[in-house]
């Protein structure tokens, strides 16, 4: 297996982790005033993990377009013409 796919593995891999914890963290910290209501409390580290990993999540999106670029190229490219 060649160096760039197990890059690209490892990118969309730690790319889905960061957004599935910032999914996780951000769903919390907006139920967090109907948790306190019922008598319980968010722990106070969850706004930290949610921001850190909202930043990594944002780099390894960068670094994810650059290694998919020509990919995504294609996706928005208009259709050549069929020729007669």
């Amino acid at each position: 297996m060649s160096y760039v796919i197990k890059l690209r593995r490892f990118v969309s891999l730690t790319l889905l982790i960061a957004w599935v914890v910032t999914g996780v963290t951000g769903t919390l910290l907006l139920i967090s005033g109907l948790v306190a209501r019922l008598g319980h409390r968010i722990p106070p580290i969850v706004p930290d993990i949610h921001t850190y990993a909202g930043f990594v999540a944002l780099g390894i999106s960068v670094i994810h377009l650059a290694l998919n670029w020509n990919a995504l190229k294609s996706y928005v490219a208009r259709p050549k013409t069929a020729r007669k």
